[in-house]
């Protein structure tokens, strides 16, 4: 009857159970590494569920046989521990505690293995005929693993060893950490020298280096569901993905493109490259770094894997990519590489600390043949520099400037057959901060929105997103309805429209031109005086986009960012095409001769070589001209000072503002009024918006008087 044991046959058959027939692969495959350990092994077992398997499975009669074939009587009754006259009844034993014992004992270890070898032998026969007749699912997708893995007939053994005592084999000879014994019983079982283990077992073995095993050789849990059927993805799934996002055509991507899209060509479309290829993209979140990458693949007839990023080891999965994908045909994208590069992190003491193994990180940068992309948000210096020097060619993606993202709402907008104007694609690209997939969501939903243009519909889409993103919108542009040139003061023989004119001149010349001198504007006044708005009038007028930066953009704790700050200004400026405006520049430029401390010098060191040396238009607007320091003046090409209206000025924007007429007796009460800014107007229209009163030229000229008084001799800020 034992014959039918392993035979999927009715329920009520004797010996055989479900448990033996959907696990056949699992008993098959135990049996053979303990006929093996049987043979091998000559120590000592500390736990007796070494024998579970066997021991559950084997009847009352081959019990009786195997304690014969091992023990003498004596031997038998002293195993058993039974007193005189007493007769033996397996039933009342337990076989895993009695064939631990026979073999501890060493009157019985010799004949036990003997024994327990030969019925181990004969299971094993019916077990692999029935297999071959009825293959076990768990079969094929273990050999599905080992092919996957592209393992060897013994690196399959040892994988399938380890799986086997995770949860099936439960023995606690085979867990814990790795040590001698247990190094030695894994090569016993596996009937191979621990020399051959050891090879089999080294960190930059297969097995090891695609994570089926750990440091201490046990098995990846995490490939458990595939092998028990729970989990029928394939298996590379597990590990990287074809990219099937949107693909943007090469020329989207503009200047980008332009600079490195030859250089890029050539190292990714050499063939008689032997070592790897890595390239960094590195910068700021929404640049436009992944869909560079799968638009490169794409220009290159190259496929594109992007690694997961939720397997355990991703390191490891870019080795099995290369491993199951042609090189030559490929693109492996580490996308979110951010912790996989070892980039260095602050914690709450200001010290730097790093995340990940940068050995093993440095191996596969060493190892991978495959070209690779790699592509983080953090800037080079968080990188180590031992990876850093290890990429091939490295590209900063920098914050999309007006220009950029110009570009792209134009591209998106033809993408999407959505008609904008020029000017519409300007006002866009400098109001609303956002990435290239912000500007494809706009376009992609609006047309769904209700609206009386697309303006408008897009209005509803990027408010709310920039807000969820922490985007600014850039309102510098947004001229006030009343700000006039006329009615200004401007002290000097300067006039604002021939300060526009000059400017518009300025960006007429070629930057090429050698003798082309900078632009740089200081304007100093009281606070509401019209500096700030005239630097967006100017704009508006120019068709530039203007960057406003305050100190608190600019100011950093940490020594040595304040002028990286400052830097970054210059540059951001440059590659935008952008004014640059800086409101209270006076914080910036205070006089070195009153600094306590060295990087109060450095800053204003920083700032004027960068102003030095600016190919653009760079402002600065201040209410204390006198704190600057005396080396800033003649780094400025023109100095404006604001002042408060004069009587002519109080007319034309008491008018203006407030929409009405002054007779003689109000305009010599206006008159009187002293050190009126055009802020101030605006400051007494907006006290009088929510009075729910009648409001006649008396209350306005009232409230005029009550902001005037306000001001001693250090007016407050405001900015108009």
């Amino acid at each position: 009857m034992a014959n039918f044991r392993y035979r999927k046959r009715s329920k009520q058959t004797a010996w055989n159970r479900e448990l033996d027939y959907t696990q056949r692969f699992l008993v098959a495959s135990t049996y053979r590494f303990m006929r093996n350990f049987l043979e091998r092994h000559q120590g000592h077992l500390n736990d007796d569920s070494f024998f579970v398997p066997v021991a559950e499975r084997m009847d009352l009669e081959s019990l009786r046989r195997l304690l014969t074939a091992s023990a003498a009587p004596a031997l038998r009754r002293v195993l058993l521990e039974l007193g005189k006259g007493e007769k033996v009844n397996l039933a009342r034993e337990n076989p895993i505690t009695l064939m631990h014992k026979l073999w501890e004992h060493p009157g019985s270890n010799q004949r036990f293995r003997a024994a327990l070898s030969e019925y181990l032998d004969t299971e094993l026969l019916m077990l692999q005929d029935s297999l071959q007749q009825d293959p076990a699912p768990e079969t094929k997708r273990f050999q599905e693993l080992g092919g996957f893995f592209k393992l060897s007939e013994s690196e399959c053994d040892l994988l399938l060893l380890r799986r086997l005592t995770e949860g099936f084999w439960k023995c606690g000879d085979w867990h814990g950490a790795i040590s001698y014994g247990k190094f030695n019983r894994i090569s016993c079982a596996l009937g191979i020298s621990e020399t051959e283990l050891r090879h089999m077992t080294k960190s930059d073995a297969r097995l090891r280096k695609l994570e089926c095993l750990d440091t201490d050789l046990d098995f990846n849990r995490d490939l458990l569901p595939y092998l028990c059927g729970a989990d029928d993805t394939p298996l590379e799934e597990n590990y990287f993905a074809r990219y099937n996002g949107e693909l943007l055509p090469w020329d989207f991507f503009g200047d980008l493109a332009e600079k490195h899209g030859a250089v890029l060509s050539a190292l990714l479309l050499n063939k008689n490259r032997t070592d790897g290829l890595h390239i960094l993209f590195y910068g700021v979140p929404g640049t436009g770094k992944t869909s560079f990458a799968a638009a490169l693949a794409e220009k290159l007839d190259r496929t594109a894997y992007f690694i997961k990023q939720d397997v355990r080891n991703r390191l490891s999965a870019i080795q099995i990519c290369e491993l199951q994908r042609d090189r030559d045909s490929s693109l492996v994208v580490i996308d979110e590489a951010d912790k996989l590069l070892d980039c260095a992190e602050m914690n709450f003491l200001g010290l730097r600390r790093t995340n990940g193994d940068k050995g093993e990180l440095n191996a596969v940068l060493d190892s991978v043949k495959t070209p690779c992309i790699w592509i983080t948000n953090t800037p080079a210096n968080s990188l180590d520099a031992s990876s850093r020097r290890r990429f091939d060619y490295s590209i900063e993606f920098k914050p999309l400037t007006a220009d950029n993202r110009e570009r792209i709402w134009s591209n998106a907008a033809a993408k999407h057959n959505i008609k904008l104007t020029a000017k519409t694609v300007t006002v866009l690209a400098a109001r609303y901060p956002v990435s290239a997939g912000g500007i494809e969501l706009a376009l992609r939903n609006c047309s769904i929105l209700e609206g009386k243009d697309v303006e408008e519909k897009i209005k509803k889409i990027m408010e709310p997103h920039c807000e969820l993103m922490r985007s600014p919108i850039d309102k510098t542009s947004e001229i006030a309805r009343e700000y006039i040139l006329d009615g200004l003061n401007i002290k000097g023989d300067l006039i604002l429209p021939e300060i526009i004119e000059a400017v518009r001149n300025y960006f007429a010349v070629s930057a090429n031109d050698l003798d082309k001198p900078r632009m740089n504007l200081l304007l100093s006044g009281p606070p509401g005086t019209g500096k700030t708005e005239f630097v967006k009038y100017l704009g508006k007028q120019l068709v530039v986009p203007v960057m406003t930066k305050m100190a608190s953009d600019i100011f950093s704790k940490w020594v040595g960012d304040t002028e990286k700050n400052i830097a970054a200004a210059f540059d951001e400026a440059e590659d935008s095409r952008a004014i640059l405006f800086f409101d209270e520049i006076d914080g910036l430029l205070q006089n070195r001769e009153r600094a306590h401390r060295n990087w109060e010098v450095t800053q204003v060191n920083e700032l004027l070589h960068r102003m030095e040396n600016f190919s653009g238009v760079m402002i600065g607007a201040t209410n204390f001209i006198h704190n600057l320091d005396p080396a800033t003046a003649r780094r400025f090409t023109f100095k404006l000072e604001f002042d408060y209206l004069d009587d002519g000025g109080k007319q034309i924007f008491f008018e203006r503002m407030f929409h009405t007429k002054l007779n003689s007796e109000e305009s010599k009460r206006l008159a009187t009024i002293t050190n009126l800014a055009p802020g101030d107007f605006r400051t007494a229209r907006q006290s009088l918006f929510y009075l729910g009163k009648e409001i006649d030229n008396d209350r306005r000229l009232a409230a005029l008087e009550r902001e005037a008084a306000t001001k001693g001799s250090s007016a407050q800020k405001m900015g108009f």
